[in-house]
């Protein structure tokens, strides 16, 4: 009997805690309370600026590739994304006109879609995009969680979803994991950031 109770109590500790570790799902008037926030810390920002680390797991891959590089975003919707290691990369993006500093075996249109991805990840936009996204809001220890599920054809063929964190103080995006359609996840964690 004792043996029973105490495999309940366990049982009921190790529930507690994976619901501890999957955060509280923020809905109603905090999650509008929490768009809100956002939207006004981003109407603030002019410009960012921060170094970022990139790691790209794959089935295909026999070790994960990392990469390291800058990123600048100055509003309204101008980026530049610059891999300094282990090759030196940069695509730029302002309004619609996408450059690239090498021949990109990535259709334009995919670097567009990138881009407003990572502008909207930057920006706080991309969280609250009803019409690209259905978004699920976790309360955690040091932020949110922002699990966001494509709605787009085009963005459901590559993602089949992506986790942004947001930091509580600051309410910036401080990492985006891309977990893309072939089983492959990407980490984006940035650091160092200047906001103006």
């Amino acid at each position: 009997m004792k043996r029973k109770v105490f495999v309940f109590l366990l049982a009921g500790l190790l529930a507690s805690w994976q619901l501890a570790a999957q955060g509280v799902e923020v809905s109603g008037a905090e999650r509008g309370q929490l768009m809100a926030r956002v939207s006004q810390k981003a109407a603030a920002v002019n410009a960012i600026s921060c170094k970022f680390t990139q790691v790209k797991q794959s089935p295909m891959l026999a070790n994960e590739a990392v990469s390291k590089g800058r990123m600048q975003y100055t509003k309204p919707d101008k980026l530049v994304w610059q891999y300094t290691a282990p090759v030196s990369y940069t695509f730029a993006v302002a309004g619609d006109s996408v450059s690239t500093s090498s021949p990109s075996r990535s259709p334009m249109r995919m670097m567009k879609g990138m881009s407003q991805l990572i502008v909207g990840s930057v920006s706080g936009s991309a969280l609250f995009d009803e019409r690209m996204f259905a978004t699920a809001i976790y309360k955690e220890k040091s932020g949110y969680r922002c699990e966001m599920t494509p709605r787009r054809r085009d963005m459901q063929r590559l993602f089949g979803k992506i986790t942004m964190t947001v930091d509580a103080q600051t309410l910036m995006v401080t990492t985006v994991v891309l977990h893309e359609s072939d089983g492959a996840t990407t980490t984006i964690v940035f650091s160092d950031m200047e906001v103006r």
